[in-house]
């Protein structure tokens, strides 16, 4: 698809989109250096994504889990929610919902589904729930500081974030992940690996949560994977 699209006059591309700052070196491995072919796979070190959201509040999400013991709080009983991070959050992420896309990049949104839901329902970045009254009741109460430490080892290695919540009688309970489910140092379990995969399969064809397990834990292959994925045969 993506040489389809290069044949096409009209389509046009970042003229860095290796070395740029949002380039592929950027994002994956950060600025461009000579390898040796003996060196590791980095393909080893990449993370898989257990949430349905922008990778950058994975470690939110985690902090948040540990913070109101698997998300049993209610809304009423929490006065604020402080998020602390990078600077790029502050820049690009405290944004309304307004679409399935904008509510997977939304910081608000993103802590007020899971609170409201917990960290596995990936219909709740659905149009259907962009103004549930039990997701907005925790938006309203969030609000990000910068963490000056966070930004000095942040991206494109770790992604930590942290979170305080200060409850209805005055106590308060705080948490810094650095390290979010899924990365190289916090691998998914397989039954984690399965959850994800039944999340998947709520959503659409895919198959059930087993068969992810078994494509990446029984060496199938990323070709039974990527059929699964579209739907293929």
């Amino acid at each position: 698809m993506a040489a389809d699209f290069a044949l096409l006059p009209a389509v046009t591309a970042p003229r860095l989109v290796v070395e740029g700052k949002y380039g592929a070196a950027a994002i994956f491995g950060g600025p461009l250096r000579s390898v040796s072919l003996d060196e590791p796979l980095q393909i080893h070190k990449i993370s898989m994504k257990p949430y349905s959201c922008c990778r950058l509040f994975h470690s939110t999400i985690d902090a948040l889990s540990e913070i109101t013991d698997g998300f049993s709080v209610p809304a009423e009983k929490i006065d604020e929610i402080l998020i602390t991070g990078p600077r790029l959050i502050a820049e690009q992420h405290i944004t309304p919902a307004e679409s399935t896309m904008t509510a997977q990049y939304s910081c608000p949104y993103i802590v007020g589904a899971t609170l409201a839901y917990g960290a596995t329902r990936y219909d709740v970045y659905g149009e259907a729930f962009l103004q549930d009254p039990k997701i907005t009741a925790f938006a309203r109460k969030v609000r990000f500081e910068i963490s000056e430490e966070i930004e000095r080892t942040y991206y494109p290695k770790q992604f930590a974030t942290g979170a305080t919540i200060r409850f209805a009688d005055g106590s308060t309970r705080s948490s810094v992940v650095v390290d979010s489910v899924g990365t190289p140092r916090r691998p998914m379990s397989r039954e984690q690996i399965i959850a994800k995969g039944a999340g998947l399969a709520s959503q659409g064809e895919f198959p059930s949560g087993e068969f992810l397990a078994e494509v990446l834990w029984d060496g199938r292959g990323s070709r039974a994977l990527a059929q699964a994925l579209t739907g293929g045969a």
